[in-house]
């Protein structure tokens, strides 16, 4: 690469970053999309779709676990680069979760929880063993080795338990 090869096709390392965000996150949410047409049969139902979101995001997290580790070194501070993340990635793509949840809370199905409990649970909490697989592979003696599939179907119905009222 020359000097400019980034400032020509870029415009600056900003943008350069964005555009690097933009393609891995894209992955990811065609990764959900992918898993949640894979597995959607018919109409599904707002507990059906909250479910099918949790595990496809789970799913996706397996394969690609350096985007939340990404997260959680950009979430450290206020930055322009969180502020794009939370922005263009995980609000947008949070959003199609949270509506389903509220009608569930406001018809008595579950309990209302924040979004950020919510969140944080999911990426930080039951994603975990994913972007931490070194930590986690020290349970390997108790556990066996992680499955992935196996794990994301366990933590959707662990999360979902602990919704319902």
């Amino acid at each position: 690469l020359s000097h400019g090869t980034i400032s020509q096709r870029f415009g600056s390392k900003e943008q350069l970053y964005s555009a690097a965000l933009d393609h891995g996150f894209g992955g990811l949410v065609g990764e959900i999309t992918v898993e949640l047409a894979r597995r959607r049969v018919a109409p599904a139902n707002d507990l059906d779709v909250v479910r099918e979101t949790i595990r496809a995001f789970l799913v996706g997290s397996a394969r690609r676990p350096h985007l939340v580790r990404l997260m959680n070194q950009e979430g450290l501070q206020q930055s322009p680069r969180l502020d794009y993340i939370f922005d263009t990635i995980i609000g947008p793509t949070f959003s199609e979760l949270l509506d389903p949840l509220e009608r569930l809370a406001k018809a008595g199905k579950i309990r209302p929880v924040p979004a950020r409990a919510i969140f944080f649970l999911l990426t930080h909490g039951a994603a975990a063993p994913y972007t931490l697989r070194a930590l986690s592979e020290h349970f390997d003696g108790y556990d066996g080795p992680l499955d992935d599939v196996a794990h994301a179907d366990l933590m959707t119905e662990l999360l979902l338990a602990a919704l319902r009222t």
